[in-house]
């Protein structure tokens, strides 16, 4: 492997932690402290219990990553091709990561929510077109699942402030949907 390639590094103990903080900081804001009431436990049980369910996720098989995966870096080429910008935090690991991130930056910033099942299916049918890989819909949703799910918990609270009590009422409920799905399916 090229020396500029490394993996996906894992989350750390300190990083759960300042979540934690910033998600009891969230609570704090006088438009949120009522949204947040009904999430606030499940969400501080999971944030520092996520780490011990590690095991438990789903694992696929690594590719490339492109680390910052949102709309504001696909380009489009003069002849109408689709190119990728921006590759400096890129590395191997889960694609489903940057899926997700990609559609997470989408459901952030619009009133309605993108095109999940889309998506899903085109990126199940990706891998095994490209490379032969036979991926399951089950193992790509529990992926995408638990890659949401810490996503929200840990990479977001930084940004989440930023947004209307509108906003963060749909990210609390989409939080609380994958919450239920992974306890449905025996994962939480």
């Amino acid at each position: 492997m090229p020396e500029w390639h490394r993996a996906t590094p894992h989350v750390t103990l300190a990083q759960w932690r300042d979540a934690a903080k910033l998600w009891r900081a969230l609570g704090g804001r006088d438009d949120l402290r009522e949204p947040l009431v009904p999430y606030r436990r499940r969400l501080e049980s999971l944030v520092m219990g996520v780490p011990a369910l590690k095991p438990r996720m789903a694992a696929l098989p690594a590719t490339l990553c492109h680390g910052d995966c949102h709309a504001g870096n696909l380009l489009q080429g003069a002849a109408g091709e689709w190119i990728w910008a921006d590759w400096q935090d890129v590395r191997l690991g889960a694609g489903v990561d940057d899926l997700n991130f990609f559609w997470q930056r989408a459901f952030v910033a619009a009133d309605t929510s993108p095109p999940f099942e889309a998506m899903v299916q085109a990126y199940v049918v990706g891998p095994e077109t490209v490379g032969g890989m036979l991926l399951t819909r089950e193992q790509v949703d529990q992926a995408l699942a638990w890659a949401e799910l810490r996503s929200w918990l840990v990479d977001w609270p930084n940004y989440l402030g930023a947004l209307s009590a509108t906003r963060m009422e749909r990210v609390l409920r989409r939080i609380g949907t994958l919450i239920d799905q992974l306890e449905v399916a025996g994962h939480l």
